[in-house]
């Protein structure tokens, strides 16, 4: 313990101001030093096997530090091994499944509807992939099509018109014991969940009747002798495109009074996805009681549309009324320069509604003679655009994309017209009655409504319509699918 001022081998701590001796316990010099003692006060880092408490960060020390910074390498659990401070890696991930989402609404499902045979039932054979005829007992190369539909039902010409199959069910042959067959060819490769409903609809006489399933002439299913209620049953196949489903009603012994209920929904079970973070096109929730339709969800809107949109298994329970602004028209390109009118004409609209509105069976028309039926599904999406224009393909109509081509059966004034979108009841949606004395009036550009002004009310005022300035394809201006222009300064 000598003051000299310089390093010496003393076998205890000296107070020398040099520093790095080599005393073999701990001293309180300003730097590193080698020492064999542990969790000393240096200011800079030291190599003890055991935590120190310095202010320089990144230390290999084999526990948990308090150091600022983040990154250390320390092998205790909880450390963190990124840049980002407070982060712990160490920590294995919480898979959780993930359901497929279809129809982007936030929603998936375990299963996307196919076809129900008793809702697609219909007066064409083929209609919605179903065929109905008979064949004789487990012959089903011998299928053959019912010949007579009397409006309500299929059916032969033996005794009582069998056999014959209804929207329910129907009824075997009474004079050749022929099977009632409900034939259904798939249009998916996957795996389809088929839920059976059937009973005995007549139990005055007879000796009943049994119910069958065969996939591609193999019996996949049998329920014998059918009771006077209703039974449920689900059956799951792997199915591929092509495949042939017969739902049979076999006669037992006895023909008569075998009229039977044999009801077939089928769903395709759709794929489900374990990980630890939500892939694209997954949902967290099975919540969607139909995948594919995005204007059904749990809580969706329910519509009265003839759809449950809010999956509580019943359609149109007090359901709300379509209403004028449930949509809005938000551009018009009535003059083209790039292409001809009768090429490039479209209009645009909005839905600012939390659902999806789908326009199947709805009236596109003006004030005069122009009017067109929308056929088959078109969605609106929630927040989002449909555009409806004469000509679909982009090469034709100028270069932009288009939802549905209602082609000749609507044309777009150059001077005043109007547009109009109803309801297959006949309620007024939205509509656009422009006039050039009040309405921009432009070639080559559409009219633009200002986004501040996506509403039923700010539409009718064309002060709130501009030319669109956003070039587009082969050179005219518009937005359409996409957001519009502003009309302000």
């Amino acid at each position: 313990d000598d003051d000299d001022a310089t390093d010496d081998d003393d076998a205890t701590d000296d107070d020398d101001s040099a520093v790095d001796d080599d005393d073999a316990t701990d001293d309180d010099d300003l730097a590193d030093d080698d020492d064999s003692a542990v969790d000393d006060d240096d200011i800079a880092d030291d190599d003890d096997i055991a935590d120190d408490d310095d202010s320089a960060v990144d230390d290999d020390d084999v526990a948990d530090d308090d150091d600022s910074a983040g990154d250390d390498d320390d092998s205790a659990i909880g450390d963190d091994d990124d840049s980002a401070i407070g982060d712990d890696d160490d920590s294995a991930c919480i898979e959780e499944t993930w359901y497929l989402d279809v129809d982007g609404d936030g929603q998936g499902s375990e299963l996307s509807a196919v076809t129900d045979s008793d809702v697609d039932f219909s007066d064409l054979q083929g209609g919605a992939g179903w065929e109905y005829g008979s064949y004789a007992a487990f012959d089903s190369a011998g299928f053959g099509q019912l010949p007579t539909w009397t409006g309500t039902r299929w059916e032969a010409s033996q005794s009582f018109q069998t056999p014959f199959l209804d929207a329910g069910g129907g009824h075997p042959g009474v004079d050749d014991l022929a099977w009632a067959v409900r034939r259904w060819t798939s249009d998916f490769d996957g795996t389809a969940q088929i839920e059976l409903a059937f009973f005995d609809r007549d139990t005055g006489c007879g000796d009943g009747a049994h119910a069958r399933v065969l996939h591609n002439g193999s019996q996949v299913w049998e329920y014998l002798n059918l009771p006077s209620s209703e039974v449920l049953q689900f059956v799951e196949l792997t199915v591929s495109t092509g495949d042939e489903l017969d739902f049979v009603i076999d006669p037992i012994f006895d023909a008569g009074c075998d009229d039977t209920q044999l009801v077939a929904i089928i769903d395709e079970v759709l794929p489900t996805v374990e990980a630890c973070s939500q892939p694209v096109g997954y949902a967290d929730n099975d919540d969607d009681c139909e995948d594919g339709d995005p204007t059904v969800g749990a809580g969706a809107t329910e519509y009265c549309d003839g759809v449950d949109n809010d999956c509580n298994d019943a359609i149109d329970d007090s359901c709300t009324p379509f209403v004028m602004g449930d949509l809005v028209i938000t551009e018009i390109m009535k003059n083209p320069s790039s292409v001809p009118d009768n090429d490039g004409e479209y209009f645009e609209l909005f839905n600012p509604g939390a659902w999806a509105i789908n326009l199947s069976g709805w009236e596109v028309r003006d004030d005069g003679i122009d009017n067109v039926i929308i056929l088959g599904d078109l969605y609106v999406p929630a927040g989002g655009y449909a555009v409806l224009c004469r000509v679909s393909a982009t090469a034709t109509n100028g270069g932009f994309d288009c939802d549905y081509a209602y082609q000749g059966d609507m044309a777009l004034g150059n001077d005043d017209d109007e547009v109009v979108l109803e309801t297959p009841t006949d309620i007024e949606v939205c509509r656009v009655d422009y006039v050039d004395a009040t309405f921009p009036d432009p070639n080559g550009k559409s009219m633009n409504l200002d986004p501040g002004s996506y509403n039923e009310t700010d539409n009718d005022d064309g002060g709130n319509w501009c030319p669109a300035t956003t070039q587009y394809g082969l050179g005219d201006s518009g937005t359409p699918g996409g957001d519009n222009d502003s009309c302000g300064p």
